[in-house]
């Protein structure tokens, strides 16, 4: 009898070298290492640290209720509100659960096209946020906490003076950021607005000018995809455009008894969640990454030139 949840193909083939493998995992239990093993000194100090971290407490705060109540509200029922929500210029739909106006809890939005209804960690964790008790409540001039009039005074003297600043900011793909960002450039010219991400994902846009001539969004229908080949590229990550939705297609193709069961084949320098999906994953440096498209292109185009070619081209021995 296969097992009904797997992670992996081979766990659900039963294959020897797996079960080996689960069963030396865990052999040497922690209780017969000696007192001096690398294991118990770990242990202690890990244990030594949530002890420690037990013994913090939070500044004390009372949750009081409303003054005025809102019209139509009732307590203790949950409220949800459609959200959006960007990460690194890619923007999620998002439902926020909130009680007695306070949010709880984020959920996807069913009726977004491009998540599917799903969120990732960072949508989860941003509930976080609004409860961090180091969070800053006022704007901060050389440090020390100041008002937002001196720093609408300062900004409009700039302007006037056609002094130089910049103005870091997050990627965004608000439109009406991106209409105030233009109204404050044309209002002050000497200005610079630069977007920061740790992710760079310039190369992605660089790379739709050269194709299409114009920086457009790649939509992916990871739903309909039999063989899918990621060079170097996460497509499930929550920062890439429709990432969450492409995560959930290929779900939806990764069922072995339905025998239609998507094949992934995955080219990178580093272990992404893709990755460690694919049923084939190569790990090669960035810099063979031409050569490896330059071959694919090669072996499509002979398919391609094949007249009455009834089988697709090959890979190493597997399927493209």
């Amino acid at each position: 009898m296969k097992p009904k949840y797997w992670r992996s193909l081979s766990e659900l083939e039963g294959d020897s070298e797996f079960q080996e493998f689960v069963e030396r995992e865990f052999r040497e239990p922690l209780e017969q290492k000696p007192l001096n093993s690398k294991g118990r000194r770990r242990f202690v100090q890990l244990m030594g640290a949530s002890f420690a971290l037990a013994g913090c407490r939070w500044k004390k705060e009372k949750i009081l209720p409303h003054s005025r109540r809102p019209d139509g509200a009732i307590p203790g029922v949950p409220v949800h509100y459609a959200s959006v929500m960007d990460i690194s210029g890619a923007a999620t739909s998002l439902l926020v659960k909130s009680f007695d106006g306070r949010p709880i809890k984020i959920e996807g939005n069913s009726e977004d096209t491009d998540s599917l209804g799903g969120t990732g960690a960072q949508h989860q964790a941003a509930i976080l946020s609004l409860y961090d008790p180091d969070r800053s409540n006022v704007p901060l001039h050389a440090g020390k906490p100041s008002v937002w009039q001196n720093f609408d005074k300062a900004l409009k003297a700039a302007a006037r003076q056609g002094s130089t600043f910049a103005v870091l900011s997050e990627a965004t793909s608000s439109p009406s950021m991106t209409r105030l960002r233009g109204e404050l450039l044309k209002k002050a010219p000497g200005a610079r607005w630069v977007s920061y991400e740790p992710i760079d994902s310039s190369a992605v846009a660089q790379a739709s000018q050269l194709a299409f001539g114009q920086d457009v969004t790649t939509v992916i229908a990871a739903e309909k995809a039999d063989y899918i080949v990621a060079l170097e590229s996460d497509l499930t990550s929550p920062v890439v455009p429709g990432g969450i939705g492409v995560h959930r297609g290929i779900a939806n193709r990764r069922d072995a008894d339905s025998g239609q069961m998507s094949r992934i084949y995955a080219f990178e320098s580093y272990l992404s969640d893709l990755g460690g999906l694919g049923d084939h994953r190569v790990s090669v440096k960035p810099s063979q990454i031409p050569a490896i498209v330059a071959y694919m292109d090669a072996k499509i185009s002979a398919h391609e030139k094949a007249s009455g070619a009834q089988k697709a081209p090959e890979l190493h021995g597997e399927t493209l």
